[in-house]
């Protein structure tokens, strides 16, 4: 089952990218929303190899912070980390991909759903486990 929508930060999409399968972030979810400054953080190190990866990923949405002084709340984070929080709130996502601690507690105090990379991932691979070795019905 997929959902959306889910706000990711950049250490879950530079996870996957590292390894070539954003596809497995499609699988799991309808679209990611991403802010500008996680999209610029995103392209920063590697701006051609990964403008190319967000071209060919549609459902990955950079979406524009209706309140930008919203993200000014989160004192201690950076602005991208901030941003996704922010971003989080004003959709009411269903679901937040962080993996720095702070980040996923400021998103756990905002009553926020929070997951990271790591499960992500299990998520990902326990599915797939299931869909491989389920007998189906007679």
């Amino acid at each position: 089952m997929r959902i959306g929508p889910v706000v990711a930060n950049n250490t879950p999409l530079v996870a996957y990218w590292s390894i070539s399968r954003l596809d497995i972030l499609q699988t799991l979810f309808e679209e990611i929303l991403i802010p500008p400054a996680i999209r610029d953080e995103f392209l920063a190190p590697v701006p051609l190899g990964r403008f190319e990866s967000l071209l060919s990923a549609p459902w990955i949405k950079v979406i524009a912070l209706a309140r930008p002084s919203a993200a000014d709340a989160f004192a201690g984070l950076d602005r991208g980390e901030a941003e996704v929080i922010a971003l989080a709130q004003e959709q009411e996502a269903r679901l937040v991909l962080l993996d720095e601690r702070r980040a996923r507690r400021y998103a756990a105090r905002m009553s926020l759903p929070v997951s990271g990379t790591n499960g992500r991932l299990a998520f990902s691979k326990t599915r797939r486990y299931r869909q491989r070795h389920t007998t189906p019905a007679i």
